[in-house]
C-alpha cells in the first residue's frame, strides 16, 4: 500500500508524497490525505469497481491548485446501477437519472444527458472544481482511526 499525506491539517504534519507508478486505480491502494475544502481539478481517468459487492465509478482526478497540493492526485466514488463489462479500466456503466454521477455529469458537461450514457472521457481537457472531503466512517459506520483517514471528492463541478 501506499500513503501519501499531504498536510493532513496537522501543523506538525510533513509533506509526504510515494509516488508510485501504477496502471490502474485497481492495481493500487493509495491513501491521499489532503485538508477539506474546494479545489481546482483535471480528469485523469476512471475505472469502474466493485466495492462491498456495489458497483461503482472511480474517477481520478489531479489537484491544480498553485500550491503544494498541485499534482495531487485524488478520487471521487460513486455508486451506479451496474457494470455493463465488468469492474475495469475506462469501463462502462448505467447510471440512474436521480443518481450524484448523473447530477455531477450534468453540470460538468453543461448539458442535457442520458443517464445510461455518461461520457466520461468528456470531462478530460475541462477546468473542474470539486470539494474534496475526509473520510472518517467506513462502511459499517465505524470510526476510522486518525491515521488510517484519507480524502475523497465528494462532488463535481465546472469550474
Amino acid at each position: 500500500m501506499s500513503l501519501i499525506v499531504i498536510d493532513g491539517g496537522r501543523s506538525d504534519a510533513p509533506l509526504v508524497q510515494d509516488n508510485t507508478s501504477h496502471e490502474t486505480l485497481a492495481q493500487t491502494d493509495v491513501l491521499t490525505l489532503v485538508p477539506e475544502g474546494w479545489y481546482l481539478l483535471t480528469y485523469v481517468g476512471h475505472e469502474t469497481i466493485l466495492s462491498w459487492g456495489k458497483p461503482k465509478v472511480a474517477i481520478q482526478l489531479k489537484i491544480t491548485n498553485r500550491d503544494k497540493y498541485n499534482g495531487v492526485i485524488v478520487r471521487a466514488y460513486y455508486p451506479v446501477l451496474e457494470l455493463e463489462e465488468g469492474p475495469r479500466p475506462g469501463g462502462t456503466f448505467k447510471c440512474g437519472g436521480q443518481q450524484y454521477l448523473f447530477r455531477d455529469a450534468c453540470d460538468v458537461l453543461d448539458s442535457r444527458l442520458r443517464p445510461d450514457r455518461i461520457p466520461l472521457s468528456k470531462f478530460a481537457g475541462r477546468e473542474l472544481k470539486g470539494e474534496v472531503v475526509t473520510v472518517t466512517k467506513d462502511g459499517d459506520g465505524l470510526e476510522i482511526p486518525e491515521g488510517a483517514r484519507y480524502s475523497k471528492v465528494k462532488r463535481i463541478r465546472h469550474a
